[in-house]
């Protein structure tokens, strides 16, 4: 089996190996994980009630449960800028909701609006713990008092007998950003740390499962950036505490396309990171905190920069530089946040991004075509001189040494190279998998339409139109692609990868399939004006080449 060949199978089997390992295992983790947690929810909900029940019985209380009967009347203040709605309360939580304008779960629910709830599984986040539960109590219990201090701030007051405590809530005169500060004065011992918490629900009403027919999942994570690098933990699938000690960025609550993230600010101590499970809110959550040392200071200042809106870089920018960490492209992020901004580039000239995307495809498609050509012509000598290297193995088949020996002259005298081809193809690598990291993650595409059927560019095709228009785009590239492989069965496992390929595309967003559809109708093109400049195929030369 020739090298090409053998590299074909293995690049197979590491695409398939892979979308099982790190494609449908998280699923079925995922749905497990669910599963079980919901099962102990419900086992320790029922617990619980038979707990209360026999303590009610005897005529007892816990002091937890005289907390709640004693807690202050609620009062709550509602703050709005061009773009939220946000919901403050004098509970011990930061905001009790937060709704974003102009951005709803479906096209089918235009009037239901993104919040809290939906993004991340619980409307109340960002609220102040302890580990001292005295002082937890006191929290519980909410704030004496909530008053307004302009036209987009609030302040809460609590004079407890172990702390007191105010909190100020300053929304933004526009975007998507707030400043929220606490500031804690304890009467007597003093806690080691300071806790501000955020809750993801390893179940939303706004989750997807993804399935071979349906929506690429789409999960709630808790995120957090430190000295280490950046850290991302799904919901469902937590099981074990995770710290970071100091040189916490930011941290925060995602999903692909919205996220909620707080940044500490000037003022605070160095702020470390955990996160664990948590289920004191009667269902199953992962709770992720950002951790405030006191240093045994009886007064203690916390400041953070709050985010909560679309995964859009100018947006998150305007907030804090740093957010902008919260779009995940991976490896490629030195050569996605170019290829996004020519993306919006183009846009702001067709004002549609499917058109962009078309745009910007065939634009790299043509500056990469010299790489293409050299890989071709590589490949194209290759294919011509298959016939006297398979008569060289077959001659010294017996003598590996005398082959390679045979080989190296064989190479050498023909300017033959292994990896000719391979190489241009592995330096435009980079470029494909950047945009396809911005392609599937961008936000620009969310709920964006293109042109007839395709209403939203961030959605599966509902007609599997362009997943099956690859499937036959790629079986042609194929057929005017010069290949080495000479072997039934490989002939046979290369027939088969565009299908493969186009089922694997079914589930993943229309944007992304328009890009897969025109790179490959650009290649083909690409591959009838090589075939003819090198001579391949039925522009070959009719004699043979004598060597």
């Amino acid at each position: 089996m020739d090298k090409k060949a053998i590299l074909a199978v293995v690049l197979s089997m590491v695409i398939w190996i892979g979308w099982q390992k790190y494609y449908l295992e998280p699923i079925q983790a995922h749905n497990a994980a669910a599963q079980k947690a919901e099962q102990e929810s419900q086992a320790a909900a029922k617990k619980r009630d038979e707990f209360k029940a026999d303590l009610d019985a005897k005529g007892i209380i816990s002091p937890g449960e005289k907390k709640e009967i004693a807690s202050r009347a609620r009062l709550f203040q509602n703050l709005e800028n061009d773009s939220t709605n946000v919901l403050v309360t004098n509970s011990a939580y930061g905001v009790e909701g937060w709704q974003l304008k102009g951005f709803s779960p479906t096209l089918e629910k235009k009037d239901v609006k993104i919040g809290l709830e939906g993004a991340t599984g619980f409307a109340n986040q960002l609220g102040l713990r302890f580990k001292d539960e005295n002082l937890n109590a006191e929290l519980a219990r909410g704030w004496d008092s909530l008053e307004r201090a302009g036209d987009r701030s609030v302040v809460a007051k609590l004079n407890g007998q172990n702390v007191s405590a105010e909190k100020i809530f300053t929304l933004d005169e526009k975007g998507f950003g707030a400043t929220l500060v606490y500031k804690l004065k304890f009467a007597q011992a003093v806690p080691p740390f300071v806790f501000v918490d955020f809750f993801g629900s390893p179940k939303r009403e706004t989750d997807t499962e993804g399935s071979i027919f349906g929506q690429a999942p789409d999960k709630v994570h808790v995120t957090f950036r430190d000295r280490e690098g950046r850290h991302a933990e799904i919901a469902a699938n937590h099981k074990e505490s995770k710290e970071s000690l100091a040189g916490v960025k930011w941290m925060g609550l995602d999903t692909r396309y919205f996220v909620l993230a707080a940044v500490p600010g000037e003022g605070s101590a160095e702020a470390g990171a955990q996160v664990a499970q948590d289920n004191t809110r009667g269902v199953p959550a992962v709770r992720g905190s950002l951790v405030f040392p006191t240093e045994g200071a009886k007064e203690v200042t916390i400041s953070t920069r709050v985010f909560f809106g679309p995964k859009e870089m100018d947006a998150l920018r305007a907030v804090a530089p740093i957010l902008s960490d919260t779009i995940d492209f991976g490896w490629t992020s030195f050569l996605a946040v170019y290829l996004l901004a020519a993306l919006k580039w183009l846009y702001s000239f067709v004002h549609n991004y499917g058109v962009a995307i078309i745009l910007l495809t065939f634009a790299i498609k043509m500056a990469l075509l010299p790489l293409t050509y050299k890989s071709m012509k590589s490949m194209s000598k290759i294919a011509k001189l298959q016939p006297q290297l398979n008569a060289l193995r077959e001659k010294y088949k017996d003598n590996k040494e005398k082959l390679n020996t045979e080989m190296m002259t064989f190479m050498k005298t023909n300017g033959y190279n292994p990896v000719g081809g391979c190489l241009p193809i592995l330096i435009q690598m980079p470029i494909f998998f950047a945009l396809y990291r911005v392609l599937f993650n961008s936000m620009e595409l969310y709920q964006a339409p293109f042109a007839a059927w395709i209403h939203d560019l961030s959605s599966p095709d509902p007609f599997f139109i362009t997943p099956v228009l690859l499937c036959g785009l790629m079986y042609l590239q194929q057929k005017l692609s010069p290949t080495t492989a000479t072997d039934p069965t490989q002939q046979k496992m290369m027939q088969v990868m565009p299908v493969i390929f186009g089922v694997f595309m079914i589930m993943l967003p229309a944007g992304l399939n328009i890009y897969m559809v025109v790179n490959s109708a650009t290649s083909i093109l690409q591959q009838l004006y090589l075939n003819k400049k090198l001579g391949i195929g039925r522009y070959a030369p009719k004699d043979p080449i004598v060597v």
